[in-house]
């Protein structure tokens, strides 16, 4: 009998690992991170979280930016010390190039549908993120590529993401203030910063070969993990100043609860060789937002 269970569930078991492997596979898992912390924006704004045209530019911007990465480094075979996912990305390069084409189109949508103000932001975004994804080509030395500045590569990756989560909404909203505003994006680039290293941490031997000057690099793997701890501190007391300076106390439990999770993921040290360990990393964004969200809508059923 205890046979026959486990059998009948090995069919759901391989049906969630399939799903969630093709979600983070194809990046889908991150853009929905990236959308998340947009949603959890809105709420630090004082707004109810909805669906605007600005989140599908962020979802497909973000499904872009990754696919292609992850396109550029199987075309050019390099993938296999970038994790487990790119063997799969390999084995089904077709469907992660239906995926991107499908992006591009949804992507020109979305731009059709959103505001003037949001184009004039994601432009030099844009362009930024085109300098520093701008794959090197054998035999040329003269272009430029962001990514060769050193120590700017982590600094740059977490300034895009709180651009885009954070100013699209503020943008949105209508309602700018430029106090809040740099406080939301303080936040928001000491949390993405703290997730980030860990990533630069995992690409040391690869940077190291090409010459690439990371901060884990010049600090050490246990400097590097102190600075993460330390930024993820900051990004904390900040956020709990917001919280109260704004009156949102409801949203301190998610904070709370985020930063535990953080901490609970990025000491678990025996793990960080897995692509396990890196997409619970990346879940981290995806539940603050989705805590953020969930505490709004508590106090709202409360008030």
């Amino acid at each position: 009998m205890r046979k026959s269970s486990m059998d009948s569930k090995q069919p759901i078991v391989s049906f969630l690992s399939n799903s969630i492997r093709f979600l983070n596979s194809t990046n889908i898992f991150i853009s929905l991170a990236a959308v998340s912390l947009a949603l959890a924006t809105q709420v630090q704004l004082g707004m109810k979280p909805e669906v605007h045209p600005y989140l599908f530019i962020i979802f497909y911007a973000t499904l872009l930016e990754y696919n292609s990465q992850r396109l550029i480094a199987i075309v050019r075979n390099s993938g296999n010390s970038r994790g487990s996912t790119y063997p799969w990305a390999r084995q089904y390069r077709w469907l992660l190039f239906a995926v991107f084409l499908l992006s591009i189109v949804l992507f020109i949508g979305a731009i059709l549908l959103a505001k003037r103000e949001i184009l004039m932001v994601l432009a030099p975004v844009a362009l930024i993120t085109f300098l520093y994804s701008l794959p090197g080509l054998s035999g040329q030395t003269n272009i430029f590529r962001l990514r060769e500045l050193p120590f700017l590569k982590i600094f740059l990756v977490a300034a895009i993401w709180s651009i885009v989560t954070v100013l699209f909404p503020v943008i949105y909203s209508g309602n700018i203030r430029f106090s809040l505003m740099w406080m939301m994006l303080a936040e928001r680039f000491l949390f993405i910063f703290a997730i980030a290293i860990h990533f630069d941490i995992r690409d040391m031997k690869v940077d190291s070969m090409t010459k690439l000057k990371t901060i884990p690099l010049f600090l050490g793997e246990i400097n590097a993990l102190a600075l993460a701890k330390v930024s993820l501190l900051l990004f904390f007391g900040i956020s709990v100043f917001h919280v109260l300076y704004r009156d949102m106390v409801f949203v301190l439990p998610a904070l709370i609860a985020s930063v535990i999770l953080v901490v609970s993921v990025i000491n678990k040290k025996e793990t960080m060789a897995s692509a396990r360990y890196y997409g619970l990393l990346d879940g981290t964004m995806l539940i603050q937002g989705l805590l953020i969200c969930l505490c709004y809508y508590l106090n709202s059923l409360i008030a």
